[in-house]
């Protein structure tokens, strides 16, 4: 969609998780380190795996399918306002479960959080770069990719860790305690 609010979808819904909350203080209990967050990622990954439907999207007026499926949220360097983003993608497999994505994640977010500064690659580096440019420059040059990407030429160091190339995006709003938000994507 052209504008952003054209995208918007509202839903609110309650669902009741009180067996996955045994199910993680039993896990916790055993020494085992798996959170809500694990556990929802994964559950969205079987149902975009068995709903292969849920992993299309509209582009340029035509129906696609994502090749993989992805799912991205933001990591934060350190947990304070003024600390760098990093997009994480999860490719989500068949044989995936709880274990495996719980360790993908905590890989992920470790190796943001455990440099001094995280080495930026891909789109969350081009984003930096881009984003520093003249207004002069930048909206020719965001235009010009914007075309590239419309006829499949958008250099493959652009399109990783971009969240458009996700089936999903998620947020921890657990983390900072916040209830469900409405948001354009």
């Amino acid at each position: 969609k052209p504008d952003r609010c054209d995208s918007d979808v509202y839903i609110n819904q309650k669902m009741d998780v009180t067996e996955l909350v045994k199910y993680i203080q039993r896990k916790k209990a055993n020494g085992e380190e798996l959170t809500y967050f694990h556990a929802f990622v994964t559950a969205l990954g079987k149902v975009i795996y068995n709903r292969r439907k849920l992993n299309r999207f509209i582009a340029n007026r035509h129906v696609w399918e994502h090749k993989e499926i992805v799912i991205s949220f933001v990591a934060k360097e350190t947990f304070s306002d003024k600390a760098e983003e990093i997009m994480i993608m999860v490719p989500f497999n068949e044989n995936d479960n709880i274990y495996t994505i719980a360790k993908l994640i905590k890989d992920k977010v470790e190796k943001v959080r455990g440099a001094k500064k995280a080495k930026k690659e891909g789109a969350n580096s081009a984003i930096d770069i881009i984003g520093k440019l003249p207004n002069i420059i930048r909206v020719p040059l965001v235009g010009f990719l914007k075309w590239l990407d419309k006829f499949g030429m958008l250099p493959q160091d652009l399109m990783k860790d971009n969240l458009y190339y996700s089936s999903m995006i998620v947020s921890n709003l657990g983390s900072i305690k916040c209830g469900a938000i409405y948001h354009n994507i």
